[in-house]
This record gives C-alpha cells, sequence and structure tokens, in this order.
C-alpha cells in the first residue's frame, strides 16, 4: 500500500496564536526551520515577514505545489531532506503523527533535537482526531490509514500522557502547552 505525506493537516487558526507564542522567545532575524509546512507554508511565509530566517524541508510533491515566486520573496529556502545546520527553532507541526511506524517518528524528533538550538515546536493529532476521522478507516501498524483528496495517509493520535512522555524522553523542557479541540501543542526548550 503506498502511503502519501501530502494533503494531512487542517487549517486552524488558533495556530497562528500559539505560532506566536513562539515568535515572543525568539530574537530578530532567528533562524527557524519548519518540517513538513504543506504546500501552502502559511506559518514559513508569517515568520519570514516578521523577518526571521526559514527554511522549510517538504517531500518533492509538496514542493513541486508550492509557489516559487512567493518563497523566493521571502527568501525561504527550500530542502527535500533535513539540512545539516543548527536552527533557533525547529517546528515540527503535523508530521509525528503522519510517520508510519514508531522508529520514523523516533528518528525524526531526535534529528529535530539535534538540530534545534533553543526551540522546538510540536503538534500532533489528539485521540479525538482518530476517533473522529480515523475510526472507519483500516488499521495500520499502531495507527489508521486515512483516505482523503484520493491519498492514503496515515495517521496515529496521541494522548496527552503519550505525548508528553515522548518530548519528556528525549530531555526536552515543556514551555508551552495547548490542548485544541483535535492536537495537542507544544513549545519545548532544550534541556541543559
Amino acid at each position: 500500500m503506498e502511503i502519501s505525506p501530502e494533503a494531512t493537516s487542517h487549517n486552524h487558526r488558533l495556530e497562528e496564536i500559539f505560532v506566536n507564542s513562539l515568535v515572543s522567545k525568539l530574537a530578530d532575524n532567528s533562524s527557524v526551520l519548519d518540517i513538513g509546512c504543506g504546500e501552502f507554508c502559511r506559518h514559513s511565509y508569517y515568520l519570514a515577514e516578521l523577518g526571521f530566517n526559514v527554511d522549510i524541508v517538504e517531500v518533492p510533491n509538496q514542493i513541486r505545489k508550492m509557489d516559487a515566486l512567493q518563497l523566493i520573496k521571502n527568501n525561504i529556502g527550500v530542502y527535500s531532506e533535513i539540512p545539516d545546520k543548527k536552527y533557533e527553532a525547529v517546528l515540527l507541526n503535523y508530521v509525528l503523527n503522519i510517520l508510519p511506524t514508531v522508529e520514523e517518528r523516533s528518528k525524526m524528533l531526535d534529528n529535530c533535537v539535534d538540530i534545534a538550538d533553543k526551540y522546538l515546536m510540536v503538534s500532533v493529532r489528539n485521540l479525538r482526531f482518530i476517533d473522529f476521522f480515523c475510526k472507519k478507516a483500516g488499521k495500520y501498524n499502531d495507527g489508521f490509514i486515512l483516505e482523503r483528496d484520493g491519498l492514503k495517509t496515515f495517521n496515529i493520535g496521541y494522548s496527552e500522557e503519550e505525548i508528553t512522555k515522548l518530548l519528556k524522553s528525549k530531555k526536552l523542557e515543556i514551555l508551552s502547552y495547548e490542548k485544541a479541540p483535535l492536537d495537542h501543542r507544544f513549545i519545548c526548550g532544550k534541556s541543559s
């Protein structure tokens, strides 16, 4: 079965409020990496407009759908793999919940912890999202396959305890937490 990492996020205006809580912690001109930003790069453009140095990581199919002129105008670096450099902040929104194996999720989080100099913003789907959207879908590994826009995507939901335990196991300090109707959102700091 072919699983796609595309068409997995929903556009929530509440996220912007949470992104602003990260912005308030960052120094001017900070470097930010947005992993899995999606074809519309909403947070990436917003952060670039505020003067941050933004790079993005996305799968090639999503990159091809992006507005190249807008990326150039905002001076956003585009990568299909995580670059080997440090960023003051890394955004990992709705990525962990679409990786189909525990190993892939652990490796992704480890990579983000390694390259985040100060902050890591993590958003994941909660169990209510799974109950609402995925229970009728087919079970796959420890999650479900959700069919949307003709694509089959893997989704796993996290309880607050599960995702908190996972983040703390990576030596991250939880600085801010928001429980949204279908999501958990965290801003984490690097523990010393």
